[in-house]
């Protein structure tokens, strides 16, 4: 095998994902130093030792002055020479079982009298993955059953998502997704709209958090495909086109379906290592299915910034306007209104906190278009080798601009996650978790549910 000079720190990280916690994993792949490259000698320094096979276009490395793993020798490789696989094709491969009990107060958020409900809950989570200096693939899913006790049938949640990304060029790359996601939302409080944290490395699409969904009792099926270019420019200027498209099907009447198209392309500028400036220019179509009919067209222009503030301190944001232009029928109508983004993330040793914000115009299950403004904020804290708290909360508010529906149409939501979790060995996990949801407006009717669970999470998995 050749001794390349350089290697993308994304690639190195995929080669030791099992060493990461989850969460913590996640972050590097949302890092935009996930597509940095390192030198091989600094590597080489730490004792890690990396070799390519042009040929195969694999990544192996030894960990040969690293300390070693649970299981001995430090060999590592992915489909090269020099050490196992950790599967069949040499891909990644991971089980995660989760069993749990718990308590609903209001589990559908409906407006009868006597709603609570005791409930069991068992999830498979399966995934396969495979890094190489040049592409990415990950295949991932989940399904779950719920066993209500009482007076509400048992139901079934489930989800897949593929991503994958090539590395075409020195300078160009690409990448894309597919996802299909059906579930009965805010059945789960630590995540009501069942987003992904596993998405394809692409914007994420304004599609998934529409609050006028809760408290409608139906099941939600979305289809979604990503794609997306990225070319660097220069050492300091890099270009990206995505395309994300995404259909929204409900199970039963009442509700309007709707598919979602959207394009957007962003610019950006290193000014120094600490910070970046950009540009971006969404444009999307949400098309109404069904006897109301009727389309958004919105564009989106916004200014973009990210800074080191220090350095454990990020932040990253954007403003601009969304102009959106309504058509329901003999219905027309024009509005424009401020949209952006805001993240605010400190990292520390033991803890990590982020407060976030946004702004978007979305589509609406009740007909017509949502301007829906989110706020919230998470936090999670090493409080011992093995303990773990993580803590978070939520408020959107949103409005329709033009609708067909008639009357007024403002609709809140806050919600409230806190878990403990207790890693028993390098398998086992034991949790407990408590979550509290509040939706008012006229359609739904205000309501809410307090849960809390108790379960295990076993990883059938290769252990990290």
């Amino acid at each position: 095998m050749n001794m390349p000079e350089q290697i993308r720190l994304g690639a190195l990280v995929e080669l030791l994902s099992e060493r990461f916690d989850p969460v913590e994993l996640e972050r590097f792949r949302r890092s935009p130093a996930f597509e940095a490259n390192i030198p091989v000698s600094l590597l080489e320094q730490a004792g890690i030792l990396v070799a390519s096979n042009p040929v195969s276009d694999t990544v192996a490395i030894n960990l040969a002055g690293m300390q070693s793993s649970p299981t001995g020798s430090a060999g590592l490789a992915r489909g090269g020479e020099g050490g196992g696989t950790n599967g069949f094709l040499g891909l990644n491969q991971s089980l995660v079982a989760t069993a749990s009990a718990g308590f609903d107060s209001n589990p559908f958020l409906g407006g009868f009298d006597d709603t609570s409900a005791a409930s069991i809950r068992f999830q498979l989570a399966p995934s396969l993955s495979r890094s190489s200096e040049r592409n990415t693939f990950r295949l991932s899913g989940r399904v779950e059953h719920i066993e209500y006790l009482g007076r509400y049938e048992s139901l079934q949640n489930f989800g897949a998502d593929l991503a994958a990304s090539h590395r075409a060029t020195e300078r160009l790359e690409i990448d894309g997704g597919l996802l299909l996601s059906s579930n009965v939302l805010a059945t789960n409080l630590a995540n009501p709209f069942f987003v992904d944290d596993l998405a394809p490395d692409v914007p994420l699409p304004p599609t998934g958090n529409d609050i006028t969904v809760l408290g409608q009792g139906q099941r939600r099926t979305q289809f979604g495909a990503d794609a997306g270019l990225t070319y660097t420019m220069s050492e300091r200027d890099q270009l990206r086109w995505s395309l994300t498209g995404r259909a929204d099907r409900f199970e039963g009447d009442g509700l309007i379906e709707s598919n979602f198209l959207a394009q957007q392309l962003q610019y950006s500028r290193q000014l120094d290592e600490g910070l970046s400036i950009g540009a971006i220019v969404d444009a999307s179509l949400i098309d109404f299915i069904g006897a109301s009919g009727g389309s958004a067209r919105t564009i989106t222009p916004q200014l973009q910034v990210r800074a080191d503030l220090s350095p454990r301190l990020e932040v990253t944001g954007s403003v601009g306007a969304a102009i959106t232009r309504l058509e329901f029928g003999d219905l027309e109508d024009t509005t424009t209104a401020v949209a952006g983004n805001l993240s605010l993330c400190n990292r520390g040793e033991r803890s990590n906190l982020c407060v976030n914000g946004s702004r978007q115009v979305l589509p609406a299950a009740i007909g017509g278009a949502l301007l829906q403004t989110t706020a919230g904020f998470s936090y999670s804290l090493q409080v011992s080798e093995r303990d773990t708290l993580q803590f978070s909360g939520n408020y959107a508010t949103a409005s329709q601009p033009v609708t067909n529906v008639v009357g007024p149409n403002d609709f809140e939501s806050i919600n409230g996650f806190v878990r403990y979790e207790r890693q028993l060995d390098e398998r086992l996990r034991l949790f407990v978790s408590g979550g509290y949801l509040n939706t008012t407006g006229n359609l739904p009717g205000g309501a809410t549910n307090v849960q809390g669970l108790v379960g295990i999470t076993f990883n059938l998995g290769r252990s990290r």
